[in-house]
């Protein structure tokens, strides 16, 4: 036997209460989806971005060309022709400049781009005159390549480093200049 039905008013009610409260979600969740997709800031002024960090700025519709002034420093790419968004990535420590040309060679912005030590918790250690290795502390201290270091150092992570992607490659064992595993002849 089926359990009575409530009287019209009260499912009429209880109905719109769901009702309302469905709509206020999709509210809250577009607006939050918007406030996500918001726009890039624009590719001007003075611009800074930390060290082997990227950021994504918008740039004039009809960009071009990107010149850099250093391109040790920083670099800029853009996607795509049609996208009107660039991808700058900090190289070096220092400042450059960055202008953005259109088709008929008109300057159409430029920007001012400083690369910065990145805020994350990083350790230099010195030993002496001649030693120098950079630990990333995240919260377990690892060594990590970082400008400055001594060069046995930095080569030696690099080593290591290149190492580690070589075995974590599927293809590691076709490349003669990649050792393969034991076992991994069948790959």
């Amino acid at each position: 036997m089926l359990p009575p039905k409530p009287p019209f008013r009260e499912s009429f009610f209880a109905r719109a209460k769901i009702f309302r409260l469905t709509i206020l979600c999709l509210v809250l969740g577009l607006s939050s989806v918007a406030a996500a997709q918001e726009a890039p800031p624009a590719f001007s002024g003075a611009i800074s971005i930390g060290l082997d960090h990227a950021g994504v700025f918008a740039v004039p519709p009809g960009t071009q060309l990107i010149v850099v002034g250093n391109p040790a420093i920083a670099d800029v790419a853009k996607p795509s022709k049609a996208a009107n968004v660039v991808v700058l990535t900090g190289k070096s420590f220092g400042q450059t400049n960055a202008v953005l040309v259109d088709a008929e060679g008109r300057v159409l912005g430029a920007a001012l781009v400083r690369v910065a030590a990145a805020e994350a918790p990083l350790v230099t250690v010195q030993r002496g005159p001649d030693s120098r290795q950079t630990y990333a502390c995240t919260p377990t201290c690892a060594p990590t390549a970082g400008l400055g270091d001594t060069s046995e150092a930095f080569q030696a992570l690099a080593g290591e480093m290149q190492t580690r992607q070589a075995l974590s490659s599927p293809w590691t064992g076709i490349n003669p200049a990649v050792p393969a595993l034991p076992g991994a002849a069948g790959r």
